[in-house]
């Protein structure tokens, strides 16, 4: 393992179905970027705060761990990452907390930072942009049934890029939620629509 290299590895937890995971071959594999500058991957790294506790045998509590890796399947974990309009993946919380040095590290380890993975965020910012500015421009014709019905796709569109099974679905969050404050006239205005729209994919 390579943060310490004397642990034999959790092979008691090999067939343990809590802790499965779906893996991203990317993500778990080590790699190097050497044309944009990046390197990550899982591989054998399983960093721990300051190695305060590690379980080192099948008898050790390993649930006393406190793991630097967000947990893709805990509801709370993917919420300490955000994302740049350029798609890079930035720790949410700011520096000097626990959040932010777990994010951090995660960014490194699962090579979050990958140039194929900043370039498909970016177009998802895009594209989002850009259904916004549409149904924002329609919105106020809604009342026509066929611009209702214009709108009602754009609507599916929105939600389909924001769906939990999307791909850089979290992403597209974001940048949806980001959309949500304009500047009018030099003043900062919500859209209520789009804020109402948000609210409902949540439920």
């Amino acid at each position: 393992m390579a943060e310490d290299p004397a642990h034999e590895g959790y092979w008691w937890l090999a067939f343990t179905w809590i802790n499965y995971r779906y893996s991203c071959q990317w993500c778990n594999q080590r790699r190097i970027d050497a044309t944009n500058g990046t390197d990550g991957g899982k591989l054998d790294h399983f960093p721990i705060a300051n190695e305060s506790f590690r379980s080192l045998k099948e008898a050790d509590n390993w649930k006393k761990e406190d793991v630097d890796l967000l947990d893709p399947i805990d509801p709370e974990d993917w919420k300490l990452l955000t994302f740049r309009p350029n798609g890079q993946p930035i720790p949410l919380k700011p520096p000097g907390t626990r959040e932010h040095d777990r994010a951090k590290t995660s960014i490194q380890v699962y090579h979050l930072h990958y140039y194929e993975f900043v370039k498909g965020r970016k177009a998802k910012a895009t594209s989002v942009r850009l259904l916004v500015q549409e149904m924002e421009e329609i919105y106020p014709k809604i009342d026509d049934l066929e611009i209702k019905a214009l709108y009602k796709e754009r609507q599916k569109a929105l939600l389909r890029l924001i769906h939990p099974d999307a791909e850089y679905s979290a992403a597209a969050l974001v940048y949806a939620k980001a959309e949500v404050l304009k500047i009018e006239q030099g003043h900062q205005v919500k859209r209520e629509w789009l804020d109402e729209i948000l609210k409902l994919s949540s439920l």
